[in-house]
């Protein structure tokens, strides 16, 4: 019997001890980009991804199970900015402060992370789509903030909603309330859903008013999901899938349960007839299929899609049964979506449940819950007197500048290499030319002459990366960028 399951949540947490120290020991190159692993396994955070990793003052930040909040810029390290006390399990940003909640909804805010203060709510809060806000869970009475400090008290009862068939019902007479599944914004405006459909609306978050009646289609007890663009709200479940433009009007379209959202596109992974779809929407109206992908196995068929800014992973799993009560995982696909071009990342995990896509610098990072990190970087090419320049580990571009790695171009270009790894320092010599490097030292010397330079030498995937450029300069070489086919053109004088 086949399913097909979008976002699998089984054995996150199973993935993410077990999987992600293979992936970072791992590399997938494709025509125009490269996933290098970066940091090392530390202590997890939290089991839920979604309440313990965010976007801060351009960082990322993460929180250990110890309660310490790390920031990383760049994916490569991750420094220690503040403590959270003990159990506080829900830690939310709204770009401006922190909020963090434990279990019995005791709440503290802090504007950096390191000096924390209590605050006033009193409800246990939501993840609101629209980060310009703090929020309870939403219900008949909730709490808003927009600085995480200053709280405000919303009660839906003795209002007109209260008195609505859609939301209030009597049974020998007592009074059951409709339950809110969600709140979000949409076009400036914002919602809040029951179960089965009916929608009140607020320009402010303090008056609300009702948006539109129960609806029949929706199944109350299928799991609720929203997704939406900031202009559409796409609802989805298993059973169906259907956008509209303002909460009231819904239109049936062609996706699966775990359509989402980039920044910039609807990406969606469909199964047909043992088949998966990989499609895109810009309106979620009109799908464009990027690829189809036929499995071998239909037993289980599942997709996991984690988003960054324009761009998406995608993981495609097909498992058969082998043995009775016994699944075997038999394939394992991954593909990188950006604008309309779908690109094969090969048969290792990237997009496992509990992982995260962030974009930091201009670069697209994946973050596990064991905090190691795989970054994308673009690749490129580097010619030396119109050969070719063939290496083990692609050259990349890093911050406008291409890396290549070390033993490789100082040994095609004539120079003799000395490693000091106590140090980390690399010389190279020839003909009177002696040029030093250090791993993150902004300063090199040649012939004893400091120089300072734009991209430091890197160590990625275990391997010495240094700026083309400066090193070929530096033997009097003549450099040139060809942007049309990502290439570094090197020619001895």
């Amino acid at each position: 019997m086949k399913k097909f399951v979008v976002r699998c949540l089984l054995l996150s947490f199973v993935c993410s001890f077990i999987l992600t120290p293979t992936l970072v020991q791992a590399v997938v190159k494709t025509s125009t980009v490269v996933f290098y692993p970066q940091s090392v396994r530390e202590f997890a955070y939290m089991d839920n991804a979604s309440d313990s990793i965010f976007m801060f003052q351009n960082k990322v930040i993460a929180v250990d199970y110890r309660n310490n909040l790390k920031a990383t810029t760049d994916g490569e390290t991750w420094d220690k900015i503040g403590k959270t006390e003990t159990g506080f399990n829900r830690v939310y940003s709204n770009g401006k402060q922190i909020v963090a909640q434990n279990g019995y909804n005791k709440s503290m805010v802090s504007d950096d992370g390191k000096t924390w203060e209590p605050c006033g709510v009193k409800q246990g809060l939501f993840r609101i789509e629209s980060q310009d806000i703090f929020v309870t869970y939403a219900n008949w009475e909730f709490q808003y903030s927009n600085d995480g400090r200053q709280w405000h008290t919303v009660n839906l009862h003795n209002s007109a909603i209260e008195t609505d068939e859609n939301f209030t019902s009597e049974n020998k007479g007592k009074k059951s309330y409709a339950e809110f599944k969600t709140i979000f914004k949409l076009n400036g405006r914002y919602y809040m859903f029951t179960d089965k459909g009916a929608s009140i609306v607020s320009n402010d978050m303090q008056n609300w008013s009702v948006n539109s009646p129960k609806l029949d289609w929706v199944d109350e007890y299928a799991e609720f999901n929203i997704t939406l663009n900031g202009t559409c709200i796409i609802y989805r479940s298993w059973q169906q899938v259907r956008i509209s433009m303002d909460g009231t009007n819904w239109k049936k379209i062609a996706a699966s349960g775990g359509v989402e959202w980039d920044g910039e596109k609807f990406i969606d992974v469909l199964e047909k007839e043992n088949k998966m779809y990989i499609q895109i929407s810009n309106d979620g109206l009109t799908w464009k299929i990027l690829k189809e992908i036929e499995l071998k196995h239909d037993y289980y068929n599942s997709a996991n899609i984690i988003v960054s800014e324009g761009q998406s992973i995608i993981q495609i799993v097909g498992q058969s049964m082998i043995e009775s009560n016994r699944v075997d995982r038999n394939e394992n696909h991954n593909f990188l979506v950006k604008d309309d071009i779908c690109e094969y990342l090969g048969e290792m995990p990237w997009a496992i449940p509990g992982s995260a896509f962030f974009k930091l610098d201009n670069q697209n990072i994946i973050i596990y819950r064991d905090f190691s990190t795989l970054v994308q970087y673009n690749t490129a090419n580097v010619k030396i007197n119109n050969k070719e320049l063939n290496t083990a580990q692609s050259p990349i571009i890093y911050k406008g500048r291409t890396l290549v790695p070390l033993r490789t171009i100082f040994e095609e270009l004539g120079l003799t290499v000395a490693w000091d790894g106590k140090t980390q320092t690399v010389t190279g010599t020839k003909e009177g030319k002696t040029i030093t490097l250090q791993i993150g030292n902004p300063k090199a010397t040649v012939n004893g002459k400091e120089v300072t330079l734009d991209v430091s030498a890197k160590i990625i995937n275990s391997r010495t990366l240094v700026p083309a450029r400066f090193i070929a300069e530096s033997l009097g070489c003549d450099v040139q960028w060809d942007s049309a086919s990502n290439t570094v053109n090197i020619t001895s004088k």
